[in-house]
């Protein structure tokens, strides 16, 4: 009896861990506000030699955010 009642409770924890997860979804309709996208500038870094032919800098890209992403209406 406890054997059965052991399988039953496994069956029943498998059935609820394997239900979908229920979705939400947004309607574009409302008056939600939207996240703007920000406004990146990429730069060429030039590869360069320092501390008298010692030390070697690959050339490389740097990222500037010059305007971050605001939540607009």
């Amino acid at each position: 009896m406890l054997r059965l009642f052991i399988t039953l409770l496994f069956l029943l924890m498998i059935a609820s861990c394997t239900s979908k997860p229920k979705m939400v979804t947004v309607d574009n309709k409302t008056d939600a506000p939207k996240l703007t996208r920000p406004v990146v500038r990429k730069i060429w870094v030039p590869p360069t030699i320092e501390d008298g032919g010692k030390v070697y800098r690959d050339g490389h890209y740097k990222y500037l955010l010059e305007n971050e992403s605001v939540w607009s209406r």
